[in-house]
């Protein structure tokens, strides 16, 4: 699966690079002679612009908010990036992530996900489970963290992590909570493929307490 934040560092660049239009009016001189008025016609001030949608996102005040305003962007993939997950992230990174902002949420159920992924989207779901890899993402700007986990179960999750990861690497065993995002299928090893519940959220560490 690639690991990059095309869509969303432009996204990002964007909206920092924006600036209000400037607004002139202009006058139209019409011919008369001097000894008349002369007529100016003012053209009318256009609209403000409406705002992009990262601009509306960054205004939502809670996580439910921005979940629910990205829920229909929510999609499956296959072997690419989900691109609602980044936008998740960038509101979640901005709004500084907390274990507690899951806390008010439904959870999913893991078989749900992969059955019907759009009974599920926006739901918290929660995995304990050996770190298959974990990877920083620094492309949009700040950093985030691609994993998977395995549980004891064998079930498969693929994650983006905001927050702190702290020691976790490799091997590890860790607990991770997130919202999500559908599922996501990917080439494997032994030359198959395998599907995952795909969810953006947080270790269970004391530093994002």
């Amino acid at each position: 699966m690639k690991k990059i934040f095309c869509m969303l560092s432009l996204a990002v660049a964007l909206q920092g690079c924006s600036k209000p239009e400037d607004q002139a009016t202009q006058t139209e001189t019409t011919s008369a002679p001097s000894n008349q008025l002369v007529k100016t016609t003012d053209t009318p001030t256009p609209p403000a612009p409406e705002p992009s949608p990262m601009e509306e996102l960054v205004q939502k005040q809670t996580l439910a908010e921005a979940v629910d305003y990205l829920k229909p962007q929510m999609t499956d993939t296959f072997n690419s990036f989900p691109e609602a997950a980044g936008y998740l992230a960038l509101w979640w990174h901005k709004n500084g992530s907390k274990w507690n902002d899951l806390k008010d949420f439904e959870d999913a159920k893991f078989g749900k996900v992969l059955k019907d992924p759009d009974t599920e989207r926006g739901k918290r779901i929660c995995t304990f489970g050996s770190i298959i890899e974990i990877a920083a993402d620094k492309s949009a700007g700040f950093t985030v963290y691609h994993a998977g986990i395995m549980d004891r179960n064998y079930k498969n999750m693929r994650v983006l992590a905001v927050g702190s990861t702290g020691e976790i690497i490799a091997q590890s065993t860790a607990k991770f909570c997130g919202i999500v995002i559908g599922k996501v299928g990917f080439e494997n090893a032994a030359g198959g493929t395998t599907e995952a519940v795909y969810a953006v959220g947080l270790f269970d560490l004391p530093e994002n307490r």
